[in-house]
């Protein structure tokens, strides 16, 4: 809920970087180049919390990703290794592959097909900072595609339907488990229960 309380708050700054990076009128071609640039590293890092998100919903049912091919899913398991690359991949092909009630929301239909273009685009935009020489020495050959031609507003609308929902079948999962004699348990206060949200820079997958 909290990681998806700091995307919410997070997605007008996003919308007006883009709003920035595709102007046209009375600006400098140079600003325009910066503001691509800064948006797409914008987009890269929000990619990297909604990931987290889906991670987490994924862990209400017990289920983990690892980076491994093949075997990149696991269940009760928190092993590591392989590409973090690979990572990426397994976490949308865990929503589609493991069957649980997320499954149907977020690992089907038009959601999942919005989750992977922005998977495609944070894989796409990870580089954006470069000069043009460092892309050529990295043999990097990306086709340039005008920002105007995404709809980031459905992509992100959907995809947030989509989180909006699997939130409630995860919440009933959550209420089912619970015996009537545990209660509610021990509330941490409100400090200590924003302690894992690090910059998204900082998450271990990216």
């Amino acid at each position: 809920m909290k990681i998806v309380a700091r995307l919410r708050w997070k997605l007008p700054f996003l919308a007006e970087g883009y709003r920035l990076a595709t102007l046209t009128d009375a600006v400098e071609p140079g600003e325009i180049v910066h503001a691509e640039i800064m948006f797409k590293i914008d987009f890269h890092e929000y990619y990297a919390l909604l990931e987290r998100a889906i991670v987490h919903l994924l862990a209400v049912f017990n289920i983990s990703v690892s980076a491994g091919r093949g075997g990149g899913v696991s269940v009760d398991s928190n092993g590591r290794g392989g590409s973090v690359h690979r990572y990426h991949a397994n976490v949308l092909e865990a929503l589609r592959e493991q069957s649980t009630p997320l499954s149907p929301v977020l690992g089907s239909g038009v959601v999942y097909s919005q989750l992977q273009r922005a998977k495609e685009l944070r894989n796409r935009w990870k580089t954006a900072d470069l000069t043009a020489e460092e892309r050529e020495r990295q043999g990097e050959r990306k086709e340039v595609i005008a920002l105007a031609s995404f709809d980031f507003e459905g992509i992100l609308s959907d995809i947030f339907l989509g989180l909006e929902e699997s939130y409630v079948r995860a919440k009933d999962h959550v209420d089912k488990c619970i015996r009537p004699d545990d209660g509610p348990g021990v509330e941490a206060d409100e400090e200590a229960g924003w302690g894992f949200m690090v910059d998204a820079m900082d998450w271990e997958a990216v």
